[in-house]
């Protein structure tokens, strides 16, 4: 799982670096492009508890839950019109997750990546709230045991909006610094298919997210940030019945503090 880990870091990372090299050029730091930044590329490392459950309606549900680390990525450029794109992934792993199974050798493996078009509205200098909207990828790799493992994928929409309002903001040098309070909100849904021990199903699974924290950002474009934060996603039982199988469905929570490093100009 971490070789994994490792490949998809690299390739966000490498994502994210083609976002600034292309906003570099068209930057500008004047007027409300001082109150409102235009381009944002940030990582966060958020440790906390991952509680993953399968959800078996004839002999009663199992789970359990286990520290997690997750590593994000994140990138966003606003043009003058306030319309932009972004890019955001997330990746983690967790290991002994499923303790009432009995076995040592359980885990979850997740990637999550959201992209699209964004709006930001803003109000004078005391508030911005982008609005994201476009598809989103998630999967997880459950080991149920030494033997046996599914892969669960879902490829759909998700809209999100994030507030953000400016506590101070002082000007020095034409450069301008900043505290904010900020809520990021997310919901999702689309189909889903799940993979294992010779059997491939599809279903349906929904996600949800709940963010919220301050920033602080200085004269020279670094931000600093602490959140909380909380993910939920569940994939319904699989209801093709193809080959006279299906899996139930599961949930998959995630609640975590995060700290955040970012460059905003």
């Amino acid at each position: 799982m971490q070789n994994h880990l490792h490949t998809r870091l690299a390739t966000g990372a490498g994502l994210l670096i083609s976002l600034a090299t292309f906003a570099a050029g068209a930057q500008a730091q004047s007027g409300m492009d001082l109150v409102h930044p235009r381009l944002s590329i940030g990582y966060s490392a958020s440790f906390g508890d991952q509680k993953f459950e399968v959800i078996n309606t004839d002999v009663g549900s199992f789970g359990g839950s286990a520290s997690a680390l997750v590593h994000h990525l994140r990138g966003e450029y606003f043009f003058p019109s306030q319309l932009g794109f972004f890019a955001n992934a997330s990746f983690g792993s967790s290991d002994d997750t499923l303790e009432d199974s009995g076995s040592d050798d359980t885990g979850v493996d997740s990637t999550n990546i959201y992209f699209g078009v964004a709006y930001r509205a803003t109000i004078d200098d005391q508030f911005r709230i982008p609005v994201r909207f476009g598809p989103y990828l998630h999967e997880a790799d459950v080991d149920f045991d030494a033997q046996n493992s599914a892969e669960y994928s879902t490829l759909g929409v998700k809209l999100s909006a994030e507030p953000e309002y400016i506590l101070r903001q002082t000007i020095t040098d034409n450069r301008m610094s900043e505290i904010t309070l900020f809520a990021d909100i997310g919901v999702g849904t689309g189909a889903s298919d799940v993979k294992g021990g010779g059997s491939d199903q599809t279903g349906y699974a929904f996600q949800t997210s709940v963010e919220f924290g301050s920033r602080y950002r200085m004269s020279n474009g670094l931000t600093l940030g602490l959140s909380l934060l909380y993910s939920k996603t569940n994939y319904g039982a699989t209801d093709s019945f193809d080959d006279s199988a299906f899996f139930f469905g599961i949930d998959d929570d995630y609640t975590a503090a995060a700290l955040t490093v970012a460059w905003r100009r």
